[in-house]
């Protein structure tokens, strides 16, 4: 591995370990509990009258997930459209937004993924 892989395969870990919280990702039937770490939600300023707003859009959130927890039993899986993740009572969809796909590798070396979800819940 190059210098800069292992850099970001440490600051996955570091993460993973120090920045996430519990979800329960779900296939179907299939769960599993793993760590995740959410990406911030969409900020919006606007002016209305006037007078400046920001309203904080929780609609749409990005998930920071390692490729190897999202194992249902079966072997390392990718993200697919329709997956689900669990946070207490909140459920959000793994979905695409616009013409992006539902998830993306976080760097080039791929040590995350970035999960699109839509709250459903």
């Amino acid at each position: 591995m190059s210098m800069l892989s292992d850099a970001q395969t440490w600051l996955a870990d570091q993460l993973t370990d120090h920045g996430s919280v519990s979800v329960v990702y779900s296939r179907g039937a299939s769960t599993v509990t793993l760590k995740a770490i959410p990406g911030r939600p969409r900020v919006e300023r606007e002016e209305l009258s006037g007078k400046s707003r920001v309203k904080i859009d929780d609609e749409w959130v990005d998930f920071h997930i390692k490729p190897s927890l999202i194992n249902f039993g079966a072997g390392v899986v990718e993200p697919a459209r329709a997956d689900l993740i669990t946070i207490g009572s909140v459920i959000r969809e793994v979905m695409p937004m616009d013409a992006e796909p539902c998830w993306r590798k976080s760097d080039v070396s791929g040590s995350m993924y970035a999960v699109r979800t839509k709250r459903t819940t």
